[in-house]
């Protein structure tokens, strides 16, 4: 599926919308009414009432209201938990009054969890019929709009050398679209991932996420090589040596410069909010990637040998 719509656009013109006398920012949003409750966090999990949504009234059942996330680790922290929950939740309240997302998702639930042999090419296609529709990823275009706060525009970035690394609010947009739709998906994945004990979780998600990557025409996989491109050439250069040693584990600029674009799709955009800056983000994920792949490890390795020489003196003294 594709279907190269252009986020944040409708028919290619911004639709002026009067948001004075019911906006607040997600990230600012506290819902008081259980109504605007309906995806809950719970340990290892996210709740949501599926056995209700069908009139199942079978205390059996109760788990399809449960979906799994305890597959992803970097998803199943107390923060995360809350996050998919909240930003789902005010999605519902006013974006998706009719509830399009919670009965697409309950549908899919119930094929993972009641469906024998339901195959990951039929949840692949359920994903991308009943979530990803023009339907909700248009009411996400109008979430993500009227969240957006970066104005990457009004700062006049440039780069002469190489100006895929700026990005523009198109750009910024485009990627905070995309992690709210992932939000949409993870409790689906990751629940499958848990029915089917799918041995490779990253793979698999990764494999999901290229549905939604593909949504649009901007090649947002190539903007995040380029810009982990840039800074692992710089850390090579800096660290030559450091670098020249990475043949032995099969590291090199190039492979690391991928593994930095898989992290930060898999455990960076899932988490993103329109009250940060997800530029900095990246960069910070990507240096931080570098160091503990890279540069770090000599400095441990260092630290290591010098205070097993220390242990060694001491013995030998006490040996004397």
């Amino acid at each position: 599926m594709n279907h190269m719509i252009r986020p944040f656009t409708v028919e290619g013109q911004q639709q002026p919308r009067d948001r004075s006398t019911w906006f607040v920012p997600v990230d600012q949003w506290e819902p008081s009414d259980p109504m605007d409750q309906i995806f809950k966090p719970c340990k290892g999990a996210v709740w949501l009432p599926v056995t209700q949504f069908f009139g199942i009234n079978d205390p059996t059942k109760d788990n399809l209201n449960l979906f799994v996330l305890s597959t992803k680790r970097c998803y199943n922290g107390d923060i995360m938990r809350e996050h998919i929950s909240k930003y789902l939740n005010y999605f519902e309240k006013y974006y998706d009054q009719d509830l399009e997302l919670a009965m697409a998702v309950s549908k899919i639930k119930c094929n993972i969890d009641l469906i024998p042999g339901y195959t990951k090419e039929q949840f692949k296609y359920d994903i991308e019929r009943l979530i990803l529709s023009d339907s909700i990823c248009m009411k996400a275009v109008l979430m993500n709009n009227d969240n957006y706060a970066l104005h990457l525009d009004e700062k006049k970035y440039k780069n002469e050398k190489n100006p895929s690394l700026i990005y523009s609010d198109r750009h910024a947009k485009i990627i905070l679209w995309m992690s709210l739709l992932m939000n949409m998906v993870i409790p689906l994945a990751t629940h499958f991932i848990y029915i089917n004990k799918i041995p490779n979780a990253n793979e698999f998600l990764l494999w999901i996420f290229n549905s939604i990557l593909n949504l649009t025409d901007v090649d947002i996989y190539n903007k995040f090589y380029e810009t982990s491109s840039s800074n692992v050439n710089r850390s090579s250069k800096k660290h030559e040596r450091l670098w020249n040693r990475q043949d032995i584990r099969g590291k090199d600029p190039v492979t690391h410069s991928l593994e930095s674009v898989q992290n930060i799709i898999l455990n960076i955009m899932p988490k993103y909010s329109y009250e940060k800056n997800i530029i900095s983000f990246n960069y910070t994920s990507i240096n931080k990637n570098i160091y503990f792949q890279i540069t770090g490890i000599e400095s441990d390795y260092v630290l290591q040998y010098n205070s097993n020489v220390v242990l060694i003196t001491f013995l030998i003294a006490g040996m004397s």
